[in-house]
């Protein structure tokens, strides 16, 4: 079983960069051969093997899916652009932000990249 421990480890270190819809079921089936449901250890490294292909497909998807996010782009036509970095800060800074503008301003499409902007700078 100390085999089964280290492809567990192994599985372990990379799980955080699967995609969500895998990552719960991979969790569950570890815990099932941790709990050692499975008596037989070849059915255990059975079970490890499908989860580290399963485990491999799923981070290829989840790397494919963050090299395909297209860049962030502020319009400098909107008045909101030049704030960017004022909104930026201030949401960083305090558990509540109002922001006000005119009509078409850009609040409503352009806020929202502000959130996700320090994330993928």
């Amino acid at each position: 079983m100390q085999r089964a421990m280290q492809y567990i480890r192994q599985i372990n270190k990379t799980i955080d960069h699967s995609m969500v819809a895998d990552y719960y079921n991979i969790i569950s089936q570890i815990k099932d051969i941790e709990k050692n449901k499975f008596n037989d250890e070849f059915t255990s490294f059975k079970k490890l093997n499908r989860l580290k292909r399963i485990l491999t497909l799923s981070n290829n998807r989840y790397h494919q899916r963050a090299l395909s996010i297209p860049p962030l782009k502020f319009p400098q036509d909107l008045p909101i652009s030049a704030k960017k970095q004022d909104i930026i800060d201030s949401i960083k800074n305090n558990q509540v932000t109002i922001i006000t503008g005119e009509t078409g301003s850009g609040k409503t499409t352009q806020i929202p990249k502000c959130v996700l902007w320090p994330v993928a700078a």
